[in-house]
């Protein structure tokens, strides 16, 4: 003999997915560390890393580096292009800051 297709009926209870307004909501002590995670993928992925563009100098000296974009704590070298000889005696480098500005150029060059 063959079983029978159709579905036998089962009673559902009170307490299944249809028609229940209960929610479920996570452990009490969960709930901190979830808003901290929340808070802290929100925060990295709307605060943009400050970075230096390309150091603007002046005319005669050159960046030691052809990059456009420069991590904070990141130095470069200057020095002068030929034709130009400097006319300051300090070392003649600059660092990228936490701001993303740069340290004061310390290198003025003059032609020959």
């Amino acid at each position: 003999m063959r079983p029978s297709l159709q579905p036998e009926s089962k009673s559902r209870s009170s307490s299944g997915c249809r028609g229940s307004t209960e929610r479920i909501s996570p452990p009490k002590k969960m709930a901190p560390t979830l808003l901290l995670l929340t808070l802290a993928a929100i925060f990295t992925t709307v605060t943009p890393a400050k970075v230096c563009g390309r150091p603007r100098v002046s005319d005669g000296v050159d960046v030691s580096s052809m990059k456009r974009v420069f991590e904070i704590g990141e130095d470069v070298s200057l020095s002068c292009e030929q034709g130009y000889s400097p006319s300051t005696a300090t070392p003649p480098r600059i660092t990228c800051t936490a701001t993303g500005e740069w340290t004061p150029v310390n290198l003025a060059c003059s032609r020959e």
